[in-house]
């Protein structure tokens, strides 16, 4: 005879605890060449669920999906098969359903609707993680590299006189310096020349403080104020002054949401990716540097936000056994779809699960399942 179990919920609204989601971008070809930029090769959720060290997940950025999942938060890829949408409730890994949305030096152009769909997310409160890399860092040879793409990310505008005015310029006032511009192609490490104010939630952060990051080719930012007042510098090239230009990463707001941005994705990378590739280090834990706690006090700070999915927590869940439901575990996988009912007959492992109304998805609740 299988034995029962009872399912409590143990957080409704928002407090400290809360599980943030967490969508790694893998369709624009973040894998091609030498790199490996995914938090583990197993999509969309990684596996295994239950992971004892960052090496049990296989990617170059596995530290970084381990810590948050280590917090307590869910990490889930969108695979390379998929596509970016906003709105639409019968897409599982739509962006309605994340906080924080990362990209890891994409190599193709987001198509007209996947611009739309990123913006309309961000401006709805959502988080938006920009990781690009070198000018001329194309490593599928198709003619984009990732500071064109996210140069490019807006639909189109009107000429502003900007090189590549048309994409995140006008929008969030970041803009990645490619051919012919400076510092396009720097090493910086390490470089301590950051914001040193305590207000700094970016410096200054959940995690720790930041008293150094790296660069290994990568490229420098010029801020615009004047397309968006809120963009923020964090940390500059060495020995440049603090202002708009050379700056190495940023912050702004956009709506409700916010954006950061970095303009190297070696500092993410935690030296571990797919077998036989030789071109890998550990930037994420470098000695000298404090390359994690940016990207992580960074992540924290994007899913505090005023996002889509925190607005689920501001009315409570009221719990109908005949309603029917999603339920995850704490890494995103999905275990069970349908009337809670029929949910008890299932057998899973005691733990933390994240229940979510499927009538109106933007409510959820974290369970424990006590067998």
């Amino acid at each position: 005879m299988k034995k029962g179990f009872f399912i409590f919920i143990i957080l409704i609204y928002i407090s400290p605890l809360s599980a943030y989601r967490f969508l790694f971008d893998l369709t624009k070809h973040e894998d091609a060449g030498n790199a490996d930029w995914v938090i583990d090769d197993d999509w969309p959720y990684p596996y295994p669920d239950n992971p004892v060290a960052d090496t049990a997940w296989h990617g170059a950025i596995s530290s970084w999906g381990y810590e948050l999942y280590m917090m307590g938060h869910e990490v889930v890829t969108l695979p390379p098969w998929d596509s970016i949408t906003y709105g639409n409730p019968e897409h599982e890994l739509d962006l309605m359903y994340f906080d924080v949305f990362i990209i890891p030096e994409p190599q193709n152009p987001f198509s007209e609707n996947e611009k739309q769909a990123i913006l309309e997310f961000v401006a709805n409160g959502g988080g938006l993680f920009l990781v690009a890399d070198h000018n001329s860092s194309d490593r599928d040879q198709d003619g984009w590299d990732s500071p064109r793409v996210f140069n490019a990310v807006s639909p189109t505008l009107p000429d502003t006189g900007l090189l590549y005015g048309f994409g995140v310029d006008t929008i969030f006032g970041i803009h990645f310096n490619v051919t012919g511009e400076p510092s396009n192609y720097i090493d910086d490490a390490p470089d301590s020349n950051v914001n040193d104010l305590p207000s700094d939630s970016i410096i200054f952060g959940e995690i720790g403080r930041v008293y150094a990051i790296s660069y290994h080719a990568g490229t420098v930012m010029t801020l615009y104020p004047s397309y968006n007042p809120s963009v923020t510098a964090h940390v500059w090239k060495t020995d440049m002054p603090h202002d708009t230009t050379y700056v190495m990463f940023a912050t702004a707001e956009y709506g409700r949401g916010r954006v950061a941005a970095i303009g190297d994705s070696s500092p993410a990378d935690d030296g571990t990716a797919r077998p036989g590739n030789q071109h890998i280090y550990d930037g994420w834990r470098e000695a000298g540097c404090n390359n994690r706690v940016i990207f992580l006090n960074a992540s924290l700070w994007l899913a505090k936000s005023s996002s889509p999915i925190n607005e689920r927590n501001d009315n409570s869940l009221k719990i109908n056994m005949e309603s029917d439901y999603d339920i995850f575990s704490v890494t995103g996988r999905k275990v069970f779809t349908g009337k809670l009912n029929a949910f008890y007959h299932i057998d899973l492992k005691s733990g933390i699960y994240l229940l979510k109304s499927r009538e109106n998805p933007k409510k959820t609740a974290r369970v424990i399942i006590l067998k």
